[in-house]
């Protein structure tokens, strides 16, 4: 017996996106010369006014074509029920996964919605676990065979990454989840990595995902093991490290938010474990206020947990604070206190107004440089710090606005914004000349190529 081929890692997949006219009313034509459909319904197709719709649907899909015409060889009016099945996939989707595909090739489906898009290994090692938690077998073959069903149609293989051909099959798996047809149990004890969690709790949150919803509502200690199971897949190195974003405070504002949604005290316990100073070291400033924003209005989270992590962070602003003025970094000082404030009523203690008085004085100093420098506008902007800074004064310092020193600072930035304005309805945009010509060309060709092909449908009736 020949073995199976493997699938290469250098594969190369035409998306179906990227089909050109001329290879969909290629593909239009031959499946429906080769339909059983009556001559007078073949010749409906020779007509532009009928295939040119089809060929530029944003759904276009050899399967959905070709299970249409199979489906329908017997309806009199085919092409409107093509260009409504392309409409809305979900009619023929639900047909081809429920009543065609092998369980396989449906669990390959159901694994790869968590992910959207993966390596091979990744969802072949995520679509065996998962398979093993049903009991069913899950062998290389047998991935494999399910693969190579799918590919082509609802999945694409692309350079050793598998997605979804097309966002119609998205969007019907979700109804799939949401109507009870995967195991959800399943999925989140196969899930591998944070994302996948992501992606199931915001189908539930969408307006035809209440079934999913109400799936991670029925197992609670299943999502809470699969987020503790995950949570080390979050980014937990200090913020700056080779220019990447930490996520792990952003990761636990969402826990939280979601067991609010949930009303899940067992994933509301995941977050309350972690809450402690390494997500303090780890996080961005901004990424901290959203948390205990959302921790001081969340009833699942015990409260000596809450007001612990609470003091922890707000000392952390106020010694950062501290240490900028100490070092007369006054911008980095300008946005820490933009964040520090946004922390819920009552956690600033007696440090805040000395360190306050502080800030005032340096930003008063800071804007005396600054219009008594030499530095171009271009120069002054340096990202949105000194427009930061005038906000600033004009909270805390009553009257700065009058003073010339704050004039001279606005003026430079209103003529800096004058100038980019003019340069944004200046730019133009330069191709080369000969380039919309030859796709005008190219289209108008195509467009006759596909008329005289499909002309060819006409037949007596």
């Amino acid at each position: 017996m020949t073995a199976e081929p493997e699938f290469s890692r250098t594969e190369t997949a035409v998306l179906l996106t990227d089909l050109s006219p001329d290879v969909r009313g290629r593909i239009l034509y031959h499946h429906v010369r080769a339909s059983a459909l009556p001559p007078a319904a073949r010749n409906r197709f020779a007509d532009p006014a009928v295939w040119k719709p089809i060929v530029g649907h944003k759904n276009f899909n050899p399967r959905l074509v070709e299970e249409t015409l199979r489906l329908s060889d017997r309806d009199p009016d085919v092409a409107t029920t093509l260009l409504t099945n392309l409409d809305n996939p979900r009619r023929i989707w639900e047909r081809i996964v429920e009543n065609e595909l092998p369980d396989e090739s449906v669990d390959l489906l159901e694994v790869l919605f968590t992910f959207e898009y993966a390596e091979l290994a990744a969802i072949e090692a995520a679509w065996s676990r998962y398979r093993e938690k049903r009991g069913r077998q899950s062998d290389g073959r047998l991935f494999r065979r399910a693969l190579r069903i799918l590919d082509g149609t609802m999945l694409t293989v692309n350079g050793g990454t598998v997605s979804f051909h097309n966002p119609s099959v998205i969007d019907y798996l979700r109804f799939h989840l949401s109507a009870g047809r995967a195991d959800i149990g399943a999925l989140l004890a196969t899930a591998g990595h944070a994302d996948q969690l992501y992606r199931l709790v915001a189908a539930a949150r969408m307006a035809d995902g209440r079934g999913i919803a109400e799936a991670l509502v029925a197992a609670p200690e299943q999502l809470a093991d699969a987020v503790r199971d995950t949570f080390d897949t979050v980014s937990s190195r200090p913020p700056g490290i080779d220019g990447e974003d930490s996520n792990r405070a952003g990761h636990l504002e969402w826990i939280v938010d979601t067991a609010g949604r949930l009303d899940s005290a067992p994933l509301a316990a995941v977050a309350a474990e972690r809450l402690d100073r390494s997500v303090v070291d780890a996080s961005h400033e901004w990424k901290l206020v959203s948390l205990v924003r959302e921790l001081h209005h969340s009833h699942l989270i015990p409260t000596d947990c809450r007001e612990e992590f609470e003091t922890m962070v707000a000392d952390f602003f106020l010694t950062s604070l501290a240490e900028y003025l100490d070092g007369e970094l006054v911008e980095l000082a300008v946005d820490c206190h933009q964040n520090l404030v946004y922390l819920p009523y009552g956690l600033l203690d007696k440090r805040y107004d000395q360190l306050l008085e502080r800030l005032v004085d340096a930003a008063v100093t800071e804007l005396h440089r600054i219009a008594g420098s030499n530095e171009a506008p271009g120069d002054i902007w340096h990202s949105v710090a000194v427009i930061e800074l005038l906000d600033f004064l004009l909270d805390h310092c009553p009257g700065i606005e009058s003073e010339e020193a704050y004039s001279v600072v606005n003026d430079r930035l209103s003529k800096l914004r004058e100038a980019r304005k003019a340069q944004r309805t200046d730019r133009t945009v330069h191709l080369p000349g000969a380039w919309p010509v030859s796709r005008i060309h190219d289209a108008g060709r195509e467009s006759e190529v596909i008329a005289e092909m499909m002309s060819g449908l006409r037949q007596p009736g």
